[in-house]
């Protein structure tokens, strides 16, 4: 089956599943730097097996000076003096260097290639994944398309039905309540309705650690007092927004729930708020992680596992046309989760772990992936039994010296944190 793909002014492309993997392939940066990484291991190794190789050096010098020197009576001439000279050294014994150079070099370019091959099976699954979804899209679209003309007909015939009195009211309703379904499982520019002018005004929204949500104009907040709030509980989230935004909930259950702001009712400081699982109707148990406000879907979702690795999703991986308010595998499951973070744009991130380390990593460092849940690349690189301790903006921070746990390469051990870096606050945001 071929997957279409639009291209400006031209026929639409019919892609195999094997042409995606292909195309996948050709333009994955990660391949790219797991082959580059190859090729240095490769270096290194060929640097390592010369130094046991033999060293030449040769030097010449020539000296010719106009006039001649007159040196305490008597007269000096430097016409044509040469010299050369030529040096070889062998190592004989280094003490076992030269040789753990060689078996580590050998080791590096064992684990660049294995890193090249995940590396490639991971974009092949990706691939495999966006393509078959895809597909899957494409026809439960047809599927509904289908079922809706069919209750189209069953509506019609009701209606005669019910003129002729061979029906009821209550048939009518339901195949009418069945339609109205159907059309909100269809995509928006397939279903026929005008879009909806949202009201659009400021708003703060304060999101609590037990999930209340609170949605309050300005006018509001100017006259308020001290915030109502369920014994125990506290404000974790305080954001300044619109009300034509939407609102995007992570849980515990690798789920995302979503919502526009204007579908939810303004409040008062002096009460409690809204509920968010019972309101958007989540699992038994299921608990709110982060809330994420967006009103283009730009930025990145980053998804920080405890074994070291991060996924990192664009944010527009979670936008779709269906109305749907509930999204599945929003994150990988296949990991335990230590950080999630939200982020507009690139930005530097603190990394501690729980062996008294910490890195420096630009985001711009961490590829993406089109996946949702996608178990992201190695970040982090730990020892058995270590893990993610915590993930905060470096702005946040001040060190010392910065340029001590900034790192190059990923992924990376990082420093031991020093004393005068102990006292700065490291806490999961």
């Amino acid at each position: 089956m071929g997957l279409p793909a639009s291209l400006p002014a031209q026929e639409p492309l019919s892609l195999s599943q094997a042409e995606c993997r292909e195309r996948a392939l050709a333009h994955s940066e990660e391949l790219q730097q797991a082959e580059n990484a190859l090729q240095q291991a490769g270096l290194d190794r060929k640097i390592a097996n010369s130094a046991s190789l033999p060293n030449f050096e040769g030097s010449a010098l020539g000296a010719y000076m106009l006039p001649d020197i007159d040196m305490m009576g008597s007269e000096l001439r430097m016409r044509g003096t040469y010299m050369a000279g030529i040096s070889l050294t062998q190592p004989i014994y280094t003490g076992g260097k030269i040789s753990s150079g060689r078996r580590l070099a050998k080791i590096g370019e064992a684990v660049a290639s294995e890193q090249r091959r995940m590396t490639r099976m991971e974009v092949i699954a990706e691939a495999d994944n966006a393509y078959w979804s895809y597909i899957a899209v494409e026809r439960k679209v047809k599927m509904t398309e289908q079922y809706k003309t069919l209750m189209d007909t069953l509506f019609h015939q009701t209606e005669t039905a019910l003129k002729a009195g061979m029906a009821t009211d209550n048939d009518l309703l339901r195949i009418e309540a069945r339609r109205s379904e159907i059309l909100y499982d269809l995509p928006e520019e397939e279903s026929g309705t005008e879009e909806e002018v949202i009201p659009d005004y400021p708003v703060t929204v304060f999101f609590t650690r037990e999930g209340y949500l609170k949605k309050i104009p300005p006018q509001s907040l100017r006259t308020a007092g001290a915030h109502k709030l369920k014994e125990g509980d506290e404000i974790i989230q305080q954001v300044e927004t619109r009300n034509n935004v939407e609102a995007l909930f992570f849980t515990d259950r690798q789920q995302v729930y979503k919502v526009r702001l204007n579908e939810l009712e303004d409040g008062k400081v002096a009460q409690m708020g809204i509920f968010i699982p019972g309101r958007l109707g989540m699992d038994e148990g299921e608990n709110v992680l982060a809330m994420v406000i967006t009103s283009d879907y730009s930025g990145f979702m980053l998804f920080f596992f405890a074994s070291g690795k991060c996924a990192k999703i664009p944010l527009n991986s979670y936008a779709t046309k269906l109305n749907r308010r509930k999204l599945l595998k929003a994150y990988c499951d296949k990991e335990t989760l230590a950080k999630m973070v939200f982020l507009p744009e690139e930005t530097e991130l603190a990394i501690r772990t729980s062996a008294g380390r910490m890195l420096l990593v630009g985001t711009a460092q961490i590829s993406a992936k089109a996946t949702r849940d996608s178990q992201g690349v190695a970040v982090v690189t730990l020892k058995k039994n270590q893990h993610i301790a915590s993930v905060v903006p470096a702005e946040t921070l001040e060190l010392a010296n910065p340029h001590r746990y900034r790192v190059r390469s990923l992924p990376a051990t990082g420093a031991l944190i020093r004393t005068e870096d102990e006292g700065e606050q490291l806490t999961l945001l």
